[in-house]
């Protein structure tokens, strides 16, 4: 084989072998300390996750409690009837989360093993930064060609589902008058709304209607508007500042129901944005142009933020190119820079790196921080609500408990009032005691969870009677949805086996579900197809996802009923929280603490005084929230050091070693190929179809990675230029620099990012562009054939392979 197809062999086997040992591993949690079952997950867990600094810090005795409550709880949660992607039509957060870990893993021994003459693969020379991509020569597009997106910008409008919406100006509508009290006014919205095709109208909206709107989607679509966390925003104050905060609130609130592609489709909406149409009059031109000019502010600060980063870039870039070269041929080049923080007394003393990326670090918080609560549509709410929380955050009294009494006893005493258990609750609130009693709950923390999971009940609760209104007639197939709901789980996998790609549909029809479905089954077919009324199946559909989320939020008030989640729980705060309470309380962390008050304080009077004034221009605002993380910056780097000096235990210090581990196995491969090697033996195949096989897997890889190629460019022309330029700044702060020179190919962290991508895609409101993704995605995946792959196991090849990295290192 060559070496391409060496790597993608090796891949696909490893990944192969890790799914089986992870479905093990979920079977028989403590398999993963027996290296003959288990090989690869047992030396991860050996070498790295046991030997993880906040773990080893206890005692033999501790650690094996702590593995227990893990175990334990793993096995309690493998008996629980929890709903599956199938069900969810979309994946589960334990789905997701077990593609990432397979993903890690994959990429760390894809990285640490080798096989054949894949070190050609692997070593294919890179060119450096300084060779063709310096970043003085990096062109940010033209500031003049950064403008607002105007009424009749067309190309650069964003669509999403078909539809543009922008409110383009305010009208001030004159209130009756009357003899016996003056006159009023208020403020109605002049909407644009543009469909792809070109059709454009105008719609002038009062505030009532588009609260009419929201009361009526919520009527409608009762499930899809309670996933969408987005609030119609209050009523602003008739005055000028206000109603231009206003705009932008509501323009971000109507953006959001837009990209729901239900919502997109609904009667209600559609009749909201084609009624009440109006024309331009001379007064709305001017009111128009004083929006844009208020946007193109905005627009201006923000390219300010970018040149100044710019600037700064060019230094770090630099210097993190020197950084990068003792990566990856130094054994200690993490652990110097980590005790060069502790050697500082002031980051102006630091390092020509550390001072840059403290520079950079600078910008792009100020840069967050002004597109948070200046820049965005929602700025003007966001601040309003931090402004209230900090005014009524308790910092005195955290202070003073900080500063006067001992935090690791505090601590101590609080974990042992949420989760020590006792016969019955103090009585001293009548709702706790109800809740206590009503729920069974023994320990104060298991009862808040189950309080708040009861909420959420209630609220689907509340949701499924709505639409139950709207299911009249179609009694059958609710009662249908409920009982399958309630099967034990043998009997749901016998219809999910008997299911298509619509496992809703399957269970309105199945034969093994009752009541009988009747005549009425032929228009939730048409429904579904979209040749009759669409929101019958949307509605049952619904209804269908509120079920099977309300029996997860039942089983898991199960769950916090039981001693082994609360005892997980407990250990892990024990372990992981307590050693850095200790290494903080030695710190004087309420000097930092205090100083945080103190930085809170100043940005967000900073941020107010900016907000009311309109004759500042961009470098006046750019430079006035720098100067604020500037005054506090030494406060911070002080306690920085404070806490490296106070760190008896060396808890940070033992971190960077651990670190170093991964490092040391990853850079083995250039020292020492022998022990890494991976001797695949392919053996009892048919060679034509091996070959055959292989290949089509390599090109169903490089395929789905032309796939996420592409939709990443197409979402790219969709932004503005001026997201675009801070991105491709961002992409070039370490030149060149790829995975590849510290050990781990690129490709393989791309991959990863894919799954993260496509997993991120199917939890959102997909647009054509997603879908058609999607499609393609799982039209490569359902073509794949690797029978003859699958008859190679590389289970006894990587012992033998691991046994020989034991011995040749010191891990």
């Amino acid at each position: 084989m060559d070496p391409v197809e060496s790597h993608f062999l090796k891949k696909f086997l490893l990944e192969k072998q890790l799914s089986k040992e992870l479905k093990l591993m979920w079977k028989d949690m403590r398999a993963v300390d027996d290296p003959d079952k288990l090989p690869l997950l047992s030396f991860f867990f050996q070498q790295y996750v046991s030997t993880f600094p906040f773990i080893t810090g206890n005692t033999e005795k501790q650690q094996e409690k702590f593995w227990q409550d893990v175990f334990q709880f793993v096995e309690n949660f493998n008996s629980q009837n929890f709903s599956t992607s199938y069900e969810r039509n979309g994946s589960t957060k334990r789905s997701q989360a077990n593609k990432k870990l397979l993903g890690g893993l994959l990429v760390f021994f894809n990285s640490v093993l080798i096989t054949g003459n894949e070190m050609d693969y692997l070593t294919v020379p890179h060119l450096k930064a300084s060779d063709t991509a310096k970043l003085d020569k990096f062109d940010f597009q033209k500031k003049t060609n950064i403008k607002v997106v105007a009424i009749d910008s067309y190309d650069r409008m964003k669509f999403v589902n078909g539809i543009y919406l922008n409110i383009v100006a305010l009208r001030r509508v004159q209130g009756e008058s009357s003899w016996f009290f003056s006159s009023s006014h208020h403020y109605d919205y002049i909407i644009q709304v543009v469909i792809r095709k070109g059709q454009t109208s105008f719609v002038c909206k009062s505030y009532q209607q588009l609260s009419n709107l929201d009361h009526d989607l919520k009527k409608e679509l009762p499930g899809v508007m309670s996933n969408l966390f987005t609030k119609l925003p209050s009523k602003a104050k008739d005055n000028e500042n206000s109603l231009e905060i206003n705009r932008m609130a509501i323009r971000s609130w109507l953006r959001k129901l837009a990209s729901a592609p239900e919502v997109a489709e609904s009667i209600v909406f559609k009749e909201f944005l084609s009624t009440d149409v109006t024309t331009m009059t001379k007064e709305d031109q001017q009111d128009y142009q004083h929006r844009i000019n208020h946007e193109m502010d905005i627009l201006k600060t923000q390219i300010e933020f970018h040149d100044q980063a710019y600037k700064v870039m060019q230094d770090l870039t630099h210097n993190f190119e020197n950084f990068k070269q003792s990566v990856t041929r130094e054994d200690d080049a993490m652990m110097n820079l980590f005790k060069e923080i502790g050697s500082i007394s002031s980051i102006k003393e630091a390092s020509p790196l550390l001072k840059t990326f403290n520079d950079w670090s600078k910008l792009q918080l100020a840069a967050v921080i002004y597109q948070t609560f200046l820049a965005s549509d929602d700025s003007y709410a966001i601040l309003k609500k931090t402004k209230k929380f900090h005014r009524l955050f308790p910092y005195s009294l955290i202070y003073a408990i900080l500063r006067f009494t001992n935090p690791i006893k505090m601590v101590s005493r609080i974990i042992d009032l949420l989760f020590v258990n006792i016969p019955r609750l103090p009585t001293w609130n009548r709702q706790v005691a109800e809740e206590s009693k009503n729920t069974g709950a023994r320990n104060l923390f298991s009862l808040i969870l189950i309080m708040l999971l009861n909420e959420d009940l209630n609220g689907f609760g509340k949701e499924l009677y709505t639409l139950r209104e709207k299911l009249v007639g179609y009694e059958i197939y609710t009662k249908r949805i409920d009982n399958y709901v309630n099967l034990p789980p043998d009997e749901m996998e016998n219809i999910r086996q008997q299911g298509g790609d619509n496992l809703v549909l399957t269970t309105l029809s199945t034969d093994l579900i009752q009541p009988p479905a009747d005549s009425k089954l032929e228009s939730i077919i048409a429904s579904y197809k979209g040749t009759d009324d669409t929101t019958l199946y949307l509605n049952l559909k619904q209804y269908w996802l509120l079920k099977i989320r309300s029996r997860d939020k039942l089983l898991f008030k199960e769950l916090w009923r039981q001693p082994e989640l609360i005892n997980l729980i407990k250990s892990t705060v024990d372990y992981f929280y307590s050693p850095l309470i200790k290494v903080f309380a030695k710190a004087k962390v309420y000097i930092a603490f205090s100083a945080l008050e103190g930085l809170n304080s100043e940005m967000l009077k900073t941020l107010t005084s900016i907000q009311r004034s309109d004759h500042l221009n961009s470098t006046e605002i750019y430079e006035r929230i720098k100067t604020v993380l500037d005054n506090h910056e030494e406060v911070i780097w002080s306690f920085i050091r404070d806490v490296y000096v106070n760190d008896d235990e060396k808890i940070f210090y033992k971190l960077i070693i651990w670190i170093e581990r991964f490092l040391t196995l990853v850079r083995l491969k250039f020292e020492n190929q022998q022990a890494v090697t991976l001797n695949i033996k392919v053996e009892n195949v048919d060679p034509a179809l091996f070959k055959k096989q292989l290949h089509a897997k390599i090109n169903a890889t490089l395929a789905k990675r032309k796939l996420f190629k592409d939709y990443l460019e197409a979402k790219n022309s969709q932004q503005d230029e001026l997201d675009k330029d801070w991105e491709r700044m961002n992409e070039k702060l370490l030149g060149d620099t790829t995975a590849d020179e510290f050990g781990v190919k690129s490709e393989d962290i791309q991959d990863i990012n894919y799954v993260t991508l496509e997993e991120n895609i199917l939890e959102s409101n997909q647009t054509n562009l997603e879908k058609e993704l999607l499609a393609r995605l799982n039209s490569i995946d359902n073509n794949s054939d690797t029978s003859e792959l699958d008859k190679i196991d590389i289970s006894r090849e990587v012992k033998t392979t691991l046994q020989k990295i034991k011995q040749v290192t010191s891990i």
